[in-house]
């Protein structure tokens, strides 16, 4: 009988589900991530709100989160350390890191701040169905 002695990693990806850069972002993570590695779940979820709670995570809801083995990361570091979870091409881009955090936020906020008007804003949430339904937390 083998033990399992550690907690199995677990990489969520909080997003907007209202928003259409959002939206978009998470239908091409699920494409592009063909190992399966990552979750996701509205930034305005249960899962979200659980781990707010349990003070694993910050309660800031106008940035992308990524949640990967315990760790948060939020605004360009959530962007890269999701990318380095993609194959290559795409997690070469993580690679970005080398630009000062500073900087990598202030494109970021930019983006962030015009999204809506940008990218449009949906009705109701989205969330992926069929075969990637169960990558989805609530």
């Amino acid at each position: 009988m083998q033990i399992q002695t550690e907690k199995p990693a677990i990489s969520i990806v909080f997003y907007d589900g209202y928003c259409g850069l959002c939206s978009r972002t998470v239908k091409f993570l699920l494409a592009k991530d063909k190992k399966k590695d990552l979750y996701f779940s509205p930034i305005m979820g249960k899962t979200f709100d659980n781990l707010v709670l349990s003070g694993q995570i910050s309660h800031k809801r106008d940035s992308v989160i990524f949640y990967q083995d315990g760790l948060a990361f939020y605004e360009s570091d959530a962007t890269l350390a999701i990318l380095s979870v993609l194959p290559a091409p795409w997690k070469f881009l993580a690679l970005f890191r080398f630009i000062p955090k500073s900087i990598r936020n202030i494109a970021y906020r930019i983006i962030a701040k015009n999204r809506i008007s940008w990218f449009g804003k949906h009705e109701k949430c989205y969330t992926a169905k069929g075969i990637d339904a169960d990558r989805m937390l609530p």
